[in-house]
């Protein structure tokens, strides 16, 4: 009688798992995969759907149903995917210089081994790159309502025409990004764990702020209103103001370019090092390296 009872349980408990699995199994079947012989977005045999991509799909590129290239009809303004899911066995490229994917998608994460050209249309975009191209795995461009990029593993360019940048986070020691100027657009915040990030543009808003907790960081070009350094490498050589340096750790060099740097306000705690130059101008420091009086 207890073994049948115990029976009974086991098949309950496995019969909604049976059915959760043919569920997942659905909605892969329900997303469209790229297996295109053409490279043509608008050719509905490019899906395994037999359906162009439409919004809130989540278009796959998996590298086992086709590795060509998304070379024409790349204007997809007006199309808002929920995912764009790029795996690390697709090799090709989507778009190209001077004729990028034009697509809003909620998240795209990119794991391939090509290039992506993605050029935002207006809305919110999500950006996670993960990928072994170290040279040019993802070149960014367009407008958005808010655009957030993390870049755990490949080379990454933010170009002159995004707008609306976010958030940024560098995470991985292959993280590769760069950031173009784009007159006085601005970004909210910089987080950086490795790798390397050159910056041209200010994070001068109120409660903007560039952390620094490993790896090198370059920034070159507009006014910051925090900049915390807990590890790694700072490489200040902007001519606008830094209003607020916290130095916990690593190194903040003022040093790298001949020109003047202003700073407001400077703390250094222990264990950490700044390099300036004469014409290096801070207004207040505060060395916690030093005995207190």
């Amino acid at each position: 009688m207890q073994l049948l009872r115990a029976s009974l349980i086991l098949l309950a408990l496995l019969a909604p798992q049976k059915q959760a699995r043919q569920y997942e199994r659905i909605d892969m079947a329900a997303s469209p995969i790229w297996i295109s012989s053409d490279g043509d977005w608008d050719n509905t045999a490019s899906w395994s759907t037999g359906v162009l991509p439409v919004s809130t799909d989540t278009a796959v590129f998996d590298g086992v149903s086709s590795v060509v290239s998304v070379t024409s009809n790349l204007n997809q303004t007006g199309v808002d995917l929920a995912r764009i899911e790029i795996s690390p066995e697709y090799t090709g490229d989507i778009g190209s210089t001077g004729s990028p994917l034009q697509i809003d998608a909620t998240v795209v994460l990119h794991r391939g081994t090509g290039t992506l050209y993605l050029k935002g249309d207006g809305g919110g975009i999500g950006v996670q790159v993960d990928s072994t191209n170290l040279v040019d795995a993802l070149v960014l461009s367009g407008t958005s309502t808010l655009l957030t990029l993390d870049v755990k593993k490949g080379h990454a360019t933010v170009d002159n025409t995004v707008t609306n940048l976010g958030g940024v986070r560098v995470i991985g020691d292959k993280a590769i990004v760069i950031i173009e100027a784009n007159g006085a657009e601005k970004i909210t915040s910089i987080i950086q764990q490795a790798g390397f990030c050159e910056n041209n543009r200010p994070l001068s808003d109120a409660a903007a702020i560039a952390i620094v907790n490993g790896g090198v960081f370059v920034h070159e070009n507009g006014a910051v209103t925090q900049l915390h350094v807990q590890g790694g490498t700072c490489e200040w050589n902007a001519v606008e103001t830094l209003t607020l340096g916290l130095v916990g750790r690593g190194l903040l060099d003022f040093t790298r370019s001949g020109n003047v740097k202003t700073v407001s306000a400077l703390v250094i705690l222990p264990g950490a090092e700044v390099f300036t130059t004469s014409q290096t101008t801070v207004a207040a420091t505060t060395d916690f390296r030093k005995e207190i009086p």
